[in-house]
């Protein structure tokens, strides 16, 4: 049973995260602005990885909230550029 959770949450989480990375390189290309869906991806990854059954799967529970680019990374850039902007 809770490999189907695991796999449901991880499938759900790696839908988010494509479409948060569509969102980005959408953004980077210059063609239009798109929402993305913060820290959601991440924490469904996270938390599918956290409640798999197999031991070796918890310990990459960090994974997907390092890959989803609205999580960890695009809150470090969130932070950069408002520092950036700060100091002009």
């Amino acid at each position: 049973m809770m490999w189907i959770v695991t796999g449901v949450l991880l499938l759900l989480s790696s839908g988010i995260s494509l479409a948060n990375w569509t969102c980005f390189v959408r953004w980077l290309q210059g063609r239009g602005n798109s929402s993305s869906v913060p820290l959601v991806g991440g924490i469904l990854g996270a938390l599918g990885c956290w409640l798999a059954p197999d031991g070796a799967l918890r310990e990459f529970w960090w994974v997907p909230l390092v890959v989803d680019i609205s999580c960890a990374p695009g809150l470090v850039f969130t932070l950069g550029h408002l520092l950036f902007r700060r100091a002009r």
